[in-house]
Formats: C-alpha cells, sequence, structure tokens
C-alpha cells in the first residue's frame, strides 16, 4: 500500500436539511429519561458525556434525536 495511488480521496459537501413532515415514532420511556439527563447536562457552559443503553435500546436513535434538538440547531461542535 504506501503509493499515494492506491488512495482515493473523497470529497463530501452540501447542506443538511431537515425533511418536511412529522416523525411518528416516539421515544421509549428509557430513551426519554436519557434525554433528560442529557437536558441537564448541557446546562453547563461546558460538558461531555456517554450515554449507555443496552443493546438494540436504541442508544442511536436517543443520541440523534437528542443532539437535533439540542445541539446542530444551536452549532455546537460534535464528536
Amino acid at each position: 500500500m504506501g503509493n499515494t495511488a492506491d488512495y482515493i480521496e473523497v470529497k463530501s459537501y452540501g447542506d443538511i436539511l431537515p425533511k418536511k413532515g412529522t416523525n411518528s415514532r416516539t421515544p421509549y420511556e428509557h430513551q426519554k429519561m436519557a434525554m433528560q439527563a442529557l437536558d441537564k447536562m448541557n446546562q453547563e457552559a461546558a460538558f461531555s458525556t456517554l450515554v449507555v443503553i443496552p443493546t438494540g435500546g436504541g442508544k442511536t436513535y436517543t443520541a440523534s434525536m437528542w443532539l437535533l434538538k439540542n445541539a446542530i440547531d444551536k452549532k455546537k461542535k460534535i464528536l
């Protein structure tokens, strides 16, 4: 591998726009509780956190819903 010809550069760009309409999915109680805990931590000027939910418990859904409502619209950095 070492040869630069072995690598392909991919440039990603463009705007991320919300889809019009409503989401019929509602979070489960444990997901609501996780988002409420994130809300409390978000009141601090700077924070980092880790969401722990069992396998199949909806970590991605929980995190993405919270981030959409609390970080992306406020231009916060997300890792």
